[in-house]
């Protein structure tokens, strides 16, 4: 088996760094899958130095990183969030449409209710609106009538 240059190497890990998926590091740079993954090992291991030029990318990860902690939260707990952003994304709404959007949500359910409770309610509609097929008007108007027939039987 060849063995690979130190200067490839060290590419491909900061391909790795940069997000790249095995099998796009393994095309870019000509070499196999599996050589991909040994090296990922063995810099994992700390057998491969940080490549040039990436000491202010890990710089930059590590102020998220201390970022995140200071809002007491962790990468984790940042991955939904992400899944958020990235679909209103593609749904064509901007990042100051993201902003004006939860200052409604969280105007309208501070004045009635907990954010968490207002939060839990809209998802409950949703889901009765996509199994009844009901529009949210509807709910609200079979939900009056159900009030007013429990009020006429009671009276």
């Amino acid at each position: 088996m060849k063995e690979i240059k130190i200067s490839v190497k060290l590419k491909a890990v900061k391909l790795f760094l940069n997000g790249d998926t095995f099998d796009e590091i393994a095309k870019q740079l000509g070499i196999a899958k599996g050589s991909v993954v040994n090296i990922i090992d063995d810099f994992r291991n700390g057998l491969l130095p940080l490549p040039f030029g990436m000491v202010e990318y890990v710089d930059a990860l590590r102020h998220l990183v201390v970022d995140l902690k200071k809002q007491q939260t962790t990468v984790a707990a940042v991955k939904p969030c992400l899944k958020i952003h990235t679909r209103m994304k593609e749904m064509g709404v901007g990042d100051e449409q993201v902003e004006q959007w939860l200052n409604i949500c969280e105007n309208i359910a501070s004045t009635t209710v907990a954010n968490n409770q207002f939060v839990q309610s809209a998802l409950e509609l949703a889901e009765v609106t996509a199994t009844n097929g009901m529009s949210y008007q509807s709910v609200i108007e079979d939900y009056g009538y159900s009030l007013l027939d429990v009020w006429i039987i009671s009276s």
